[in-house]
């Protein structure tokens, strides 16, 4: 029972912030086929230089993100802000602090851990942030592993 009620209240909180749960289909009706295509031909036309800079982090702990990927503006690429964390948005005020990856995978409750990991994309997502570093799956083969409390 506690490990549910400990991952209740966050979640009760994050709704009441956030409003109600969203079923929004893709942005877009391109197939998976089309999207591939279509990156594909933008990776065609650019540079060498350009290839390294959007796939080369800049900076960390710079502003909102831990991690970025600068702007190239010459190619329409926005850039990207990559957060920590597992236990939700690091550095930033009015954020929750959501329960570790280990106590939500504890519970066996998709429905409850597929709210909390809607819950902490809205809050990346409002915060700006583009990639959410965590949680993540693993097995947790080593037992020393001090990492492992971030896993489902």
């Amino acid at each position: 029972m506690l490990p549910v009620f400990s991952l209740s209240v966050p979640l009760l909180l994050a709704q009441h912030v956030w409003g109600a749960e969203p079923n929004q289909p893709s942005n877009t009706a391109r197939t998976w086929t089309e999207s591939h295509d279509l990156a594909k031909t933008f990776v065609s036309k650019l540079t060498l230089e350009q290839k390294v800079n959007i796939t080369t982090g800049v900076g960390w702990e710079v502003e909102r993100c831990v991690g970025n990927i600068a702007a190239q503006p010459e190619i329409g690429w926005p850039g990207l802000c990559l957060q920590d964390g597992p236990l939700g948005i690091r550095f930033a005020d009015r954020v929750t602090a959501f329960p570790a990856g280990i106590n939500a995978g504890a519970t066996w409750d998709r429905d409850m851990v597929r709210r909390w990991g809607k819950a902490m994309g809205r809050e990346f997502k409002a915060k700006g942030v583009h990639v959410a570093l965590g949680p993540m799956m693993n097995l947790g083969r080593v037992a020393a592993g001090g990492r492992n409390w971030e896993g489902l």
